[in-house]
């Protein structure tokens, strides 16, 4: 009597694949090849575009960009700039201002360690939505009723991997005080390990921080010596973060900033001659939007791969090499 469905069917396959090991493991490894890498580029496409954010209702927060005419290149905006932003925007239920990073050192009981420092108005990552790990945020001068400009200078967060490096993942080291390009400063807290500033690689803005710190400066009297508004060269110039309001749709937030700019255009002469305009964009769609090729070309290759491995299965089962089946009594 000979074995019917799919049980027979399953018997047929063991017994194939023990009489023929090499051809069973040559079958398997190509689908493991496959699979494995359809899994792998699926895996960092998602970590990429749909991957969990660091911060709170990431939807909610735009960046804010320069740009000149109908030319959609981003180009940093002027920190007097963010001033009057966040002043006049009724849809911004706040706006924080990075300038950026710079090389330093700091001294933790030994040699200087070469680090990244960025400089960052005290509200960064509350406008974020992110709560340090170990510690609190930065606070500014006038914030809890009255912490001192000097107070503000001497607060730094430290990434996770300087912490972990530097500092051997002490807990302790909240409170502790350091030597920040031979200054003394206190760590007030140490961000977690998924923290990371999304910005596209083409803003002009370097984000990748070891050290952040205060800009005590007042956003509105941030100049360059010369007097210059504006000047994308300069170092008054960085990345805008806006968080939108509640009810508020993202639509509405960037016809506002848009609006301000063209308010911006009338009050500065220089700005409506170079017609420097104002405009807010998604950040996750902002700082992603550069790898959708990118995205698209991986999972069109992993999809060959798939393709490829299961056609030469195929081939291998059908071809004259193949083991033979028989029906199992």
């Amino acid at each position: 009597e000979l074995a019917t469905g799919w049980s027979g069917d399953l018997r047929v396959s063991l017994r194939s694949l023990r009489r023929s090991p090499v051809f069973s493991a040559t079958v398997v490894l190509t689908l493991a090849i496959g699979i494995g890498g359809t899994a792998s580029v699926l895996g960092f496409v998602h970590e990429i575009f749909r991957g969990p954010s660091p911060y709170a209702v990431p939807e909610r927060l735009v960046l804010v960009w320069n740009t000149l005419g109908d030319d959609p290149t981003r180009m940093p905006v002027a920190a007097p700039d963010a001033a009057l932003l966040r002043e006049r925007s009724r849809t911004l239920a706040g706006v924080a201002f990075m300038s950026g990073t710079v090389d330093g050192g700091i001294e933790a009981g030994g040699d200087a360690d070469h680090v990244r420092i960025a400089t960052v108005t005290p509200d960064f990552f509350d406008v974020l939505g992110v709560t340090p790990a170990l510690g609190g945020g930065l606070v500014g001068p006038a914030a809890n009723g009255g912490t001192s400009p000097r107070d503000a200078a001497d607060q730094i967060v430290l990434s996770d991997a300087i912490w972990r490096t530097l500092f051997a993942s002490d807990p302790a080291v909240v409170g502790r005080s350091v030597r920040l390009d031979g200054r003394s400063v206190v760590v007030v807290g140490v961000l977690g390990g998924d923290f990371r500033v999304e910005l596209p690689p083409d803003a002009g803005v370097a984000a990748d921080a070891d050290v952040w710190a205060v800009l005590t400066t007042a956003l509105a009297e941030v100049r360059r010596t010369d007097g210059r508004r504006l000047d994308q060269d300069s170092d008054n110039t960085g990345a805008v973060v806006g968080r939108v309001r509640p009810g508020v749709s993202l639509e509405a937030a960037a016809r506002e900033v848009s609006g301000i700019g063209v308010v911006l255009q009338e009050e500065i002469p220089g700005y409506a001659l170079a017609d420097v305009r104002l405009e807010a964009r998604p950040m996750r769609r902002d700082a992603t939007i550069h790898a959708a090729g990118l995205g698209r070309s991986l999972l069109t290759g992993s999809a060959l791969l798939l393709l490829v491995a299961s056609l030469n299965v195929a081939v291998l089962v059908a071809g004259p090499r193949g083991p033979a089946t028989e029906r199992v009594r």
